[in-house]
């Protein structure tokens, strides 16, 4: 229900707006803009997402200004200016890349081989789509190969703590033996010295 969206959105930027709390507020701009739009108010839709650009720039924080720059993308997809899209992503892409976030990277790959599929710039869309697959190809293998490396880490520890086990036991053997043969020692002795 867009009604209940548009409360909570201007609730929650009335709460971040007594608090002064300025990424925050990109968030809820962004939220009200897309709302708004759907329910066909492009003035305020406009005046939402440039609030929320305006936000975003000030927070100087590349998460906030990555979302506002897709959520001005889904804006203008929305509104069937695919093209209007296409910087945003790809300074949304860039600013990704400078903060090195790997999930943003692939989802602005991914995002604009979709805006340009739309635009039916096929050449454009392949080599994002290409680059998205590659981009999540290495991340994948990242991410295994740490876990490789995680569980090589677990099994040598457990290794070498089941050895440690085993040594331990092995003296604590020996020693019961050595007991055994002292007390056996002693003992034939101990016969000895009465004969």
């Amino acid at each position: 229900n867009y009604e209940v969206a548009l409360d909570f959105g201007q609730r929650s930027l009335a709460l971040h707006e007594k608090m002064n709390l300025i990424a925050p507020r990109t968030f809820s701009h962004s939220s009200l803009a897309l709302t708004y739009l759907a329910l066909g108010n492009q003035e305020k839709a406009e005046y939402h997402l440039k609030q929320s650009l305006a936000f975003a720039r000030k927070s100087k924080r590349n998460y906030p200004q990555i979302a506002a720059l897709q959520a001005a993308a889904t804006f203008y997809q929305q509104l069937n200016k695919p093209e209007s899209s296409i910087p945003y992503l790809q300074e949304a892409l860039e600013l990704a890349r400078q903060a090195k976030d790997r999930y943003e990277e692939g989802q602005g790959l991914r995002l604009l081989a979709s805006a340009y599929a739309t635009l039916q710039d096929f050449e454009q869309a392949y080599a994002y789509h290409l680059k998205y697959h590659e981009h999540q190809s290495t991340l994948w293998h990242d991410n295994t190969q740490t876990r490789f490396e995680t569980l090589e880490v677990i099994f040598r520890t457990k290794q070498a703590q089941s050895e440690v086990a085993q040594q331990k036991h092995l003296r604590e053997q020996d020693l019961l033996y050595f007991n055994k043969l002292t007390k056996m020692k002693d003992e034939v002795m101990s016969t000895m010295s009465h004969d």
